[in-house]
């Protein structure tokens, strides 16, 4: 069975050497207006190329809204 990782809830198969960029081109999300976090805590975007992603990871992205 391949490995998976959680992203914003849904059940994904996690890709080979897994960082969080790798894991972001993956999933077809592209651009810098996004924070990602990983197992709950916020990974810099300076940090995506090298942070790993494990296996069982839960990865939350979110895009900021504009309120009021």
């Amino acid at each position: 069975m391949a490995d998976t990782f959680r992203l914003n809830g849904e059940e994904r198969p996690l890709p080979a050497e897994a960082t969080v960029s790798r894991m972001l081109a993956s999933e077809g999300w592209d651009g810098a207006w996004f924070a990602v976090a990983l197992d709950g805590a916020v990974v810099p975007s300076s940090q995506w190329h090298s942070t790993t992603v494990a296996p069982g990871a839960e990865v939350e992205i979110v895009r900021p809204a504009q309120g009021g």
